[in-house]
């Protein structure tokens, strides 16, 4: 168990340091430009994993992995608009926000699997603006924030296979993660070609 102890710390460090990267260049330097309509969407759907996760009883360092991502994703959308710089939803953002809510509605109602199942749908959708944006030069990510974010949900997904006890469901949300970040990086790569040594560089 000291092992997943280790891991549940790593996984932790390397999620705040992801946001420590991207909240710095968003903020301070003004690399990377958040899509305010991302990150609304992210706040929402971390909540609603992070509680079915809870609905699911899965082990605590499953769980704390996605409650530090949870916490720090809502504190960046907080500073979006405290910064004002939240733009105005879309009716395709509202109908991922909805989903959210029919998840929520799956939790209480069938099963947490069920509601964190569906949550998975609109996690990947939460992605696109971001992506859009990327791809259309709006925003130049800074890559060691993704990397970041994908060595925390990679160890994320090895506490799950030691903790899991022959559960399925608690794989989905490290995997989704995993693969969405890096789309993400590999845009942000393309666009800063950040070296080994830039990578070092807190």
């Amino acid at each position: 168990m000291a092992f997943v102890y280790a891991l549940t710390v790593m996984a932790v460090m390397f999620n705040i340091l992801g946001f420590w990267f991207y909240n710095r260049d968003a903020f301070l330097r003004g690399g990377t430009r958040p899509n305010g309509a991302s990150s609304f969407l992210w706040a929402i759907n971390t909540l609603v994993n992070a509680g079915s996760y809870y609905g699911m009883h899965v082990p605590w360092p499953t769980l704390a992995v996605i409650a530090t991502d949870t916490t720090l994703c809502v504190v960046t959308f907080a500073f979006l608009l405290f910064a004002e710089r939240f733009g105005r939803l879309t009716g395709k953002n509202y109908f991922v926000a909805f989903l959210c809510i029919v998840a929520i509605f799956l939790w209480k109602f069938r099963s947490a699997e069920d509601g964190n199942l569906l949550a998975q749908v609109p996690m990947i959708l939460s992605f696109v603006p971001l992506m859009q944006d990327a791809r259309a030069g709006k925003t130049k990510e800074d890559p060691r924030a993704w990397l970041s974010w994908i060595i925390s949900f990679i160890f994320n997904f090895f506490i799950v296979c030691l903790t899991s006890k022959d559960r399925i469901q608690p794989f989905a949300y490290p995997i989704v993660a995993i693969v969405m970040h890096g789309i993400l990086f590999h845009y942000a790569q393309e666009q800063r070609r950040f070296g080994v040594k830039d990578f070092l560089k807190i």
